[in-house]
């Protein structure tokens, strides 16, 4: 397109019987757009390419938005263990060989009232350098706690909140509580 200096790419077909279709425009040196969708998933990611003087690549906005986990597992032929709808957004930026995000927001709403979300950045997410991220698992729906327990037999856990972060070879769990 425009002369040769812009790329569509548009793919339609199925995975196990579901249809896909991707669609991208990449100009040259220009603001860019692409979008997918299967089954009860929808993908965008807009951006931009990174000027070669200044590292080369890209950096763009990442959107998932996941209307049903139940039914994309079962698309994808995997046991439908859980339900619910999930949703991820993040900058992603790859400089230098390097790929990074920032402002990652990961939110996963379980159909029995469960709630886990991701925030943070990693700055290397090849090596899982720079991470720093906070977790929360809210693992009974709000305002429904489990029956108060009589005996050290019957606790249950019902939230999880901690950071983590890069460490010495490994990531670390900070604050856990």
């Amino acid at each position: 397109l425009d002369g040769g200096t812009t790329l569509e790419v548009t793919s339609d077909g199925t995975v196990n019987g579901q249809p896909f279709s991707i669609k991208g425009l990449y100009p040259e040196a220009k603001p860019f757009t692409t979008r997918a969708e299967f089954s009860t998933v929808a993908v965008t990611f807009d951006g931009e390419p990174v000027a070669d003087d200044e590292g080369g690549g890209f950096t763009g906005d990442l959107n998932v938005d996941v209307a049903a986990v139940g039914d994309l597992l079962e698309v994808l032929r995997l046991q439908r263990s859980i339900d619910g709808t999930g949703g991820m957004c993040m900058r992603l930026s790859n400089r230098n060989g390097l790929t990074s995000a920032s402002g990652l927001d990961i939110e996963l709403a379980l159909a029995e009232g469960q709630l886990i979300s991701v925030k943070g950045d990693v700055e290397n997410i090849e090596r899982l350098g720079g991470v720093d991220l906070q977790v929360d698992a809210r693992l009974y729906p709000e305002n429904q706690p489990p029956p108060v327990a009589g005996r050290l037999a019957e606790l249950k856990l019902t939230r999880i909140t901690t950071g983590i972060v890069s460490g010495q070879d490994a990531l670390e769990l900070v604050d856990l509580v």
